[in-house]
């Protein structure tokens, strides 16, 4: 298992990654004198191009940031709310990540950029709808008049079919021109009638 820390070998930024925790652990850390908690996790991408790579998360227990650490754990699959019997088995269910990068600050990797996940969200990321079947049909109905009208402007889809021309016969009033493909006539030469009969054999044709 490894996690991208070299500059060529990264998980490229953006949202819509699916993936599943492979493990999950509590942590504390010091911050200006005082003990604060976190969790962290590994999560494997699940399809594409960066299939099976490894991204770390960590989720912190901070006033602004605990909503956003909770809401993950639930996404990921937490469905009981003791911290401290969570399991890997807990929170293996696929979810969509945001990966972005970051730098390295201490360390033999100092300077050097690691991938690591930025969000984590329900599977489908940000085409969730979180809006209610009311406020759906509400905003529906205020979007009627708006859509009917660019409809109108557009016009329809497709235009009218021309109909469709019979070439087997003539147009009234017009004589059938020289070589034309009317029934009655032959190819290269005038209409076929008694004063233009065609020839009885080769001997007739005069060349």
């Amino acid at each position: 298992m490894t996690i991208s820390t070299t500059r060529g070998d990264l998980v490229a930024e953006g949202k819509g990654y699916q993936a599943r925790a492979i493990e999950i652990a509590l942590d504390e850390y010091e911050s200006n004198g005082q003990t604060k908690q976190l969790v962290k996790a590994l999560f494997e991408i699940d399809g594409g191009k960066y299939d099976g790579r490894i991204v770390e998360w960590a989720g912190f227990f901070t006033e602004k940031a605990t909503p956003i650490t909770v809401r993950s754990l639930v996404a990921m699959g937490l469905d009981h709310d003791d911290l401290s019997r969570m399991k890997i088995s807990d929170v293996r269910r696929l979810v969509s990540i945001e990966v972005e990068h970051q730098k390295i600050e201490k360390g033999d990797k100092a300077g050097y950029l690691k991938d690591r996940v930025k969000w984590v969200n329900s599977p489908g990321g940000l085409f969730v709808s979180g809006m209610d079947d009311g406020a759906k049909v509400a905003f529906a109905a205020s979007m009627r008049g708006e859509i009917a009208a660019a409809r109108m402007e557009r016009g329809p889809l497709r235009e009218e079919a021309a109909p469709a021309v019979d070439r087997s016969q003539p147009a009234d009033g017009v004589p059938p021109a020289q070589g034309s493909f009317y029934e009655g006539s032959t190819r290269g030469s005038g209409p076929t009638d008694e004063r233009n009969p065609p020839p009885a054999d080769d001997d007739d044709i005069p060349f």
